[in-house]
């Protein structure tokens, strides 16, 4: 994982109150599979939340963290290919 992808764990770690395994993370490659790796882990916790919000929140975090234009962070679109993280 490039610096980018390691700064969206960790703030989303912190946005969702999760801990995502760096296994997990590295094997994730777009918006969705990440949110469905997000919603996986919450619904572990005292505190689940729908999919539909784990990714709403998951492409907001993304646009603002990385200066993105929340229309081009699609569920399909890859963190590197498309958005250009490392």
């Amino acid at each position: 994982m490039g610096l980018d992808t390691i700064e969206l764990v960790l703030s989303s770690e912190k946005h969702f109150g999760v801990s995502v395994p760096d296994e997990r993370a590295e094997k994730t490659i777009t918006v969705e599979q990440f949110a469905q790796l997000l919603y996986e882990l919450r619904t572990q916790t005292a505190n689940p939340m729908p999919f539909e919000n784990v990714i709403l929140e998951l492409q907001q975090l993304v646009s603002k963290q990385f200066k993105i234009p929340i229309e081009k962070v699609l569920p399909d679109a890859e963190f590197v290919k498309d958005l250009g993280l490392s």
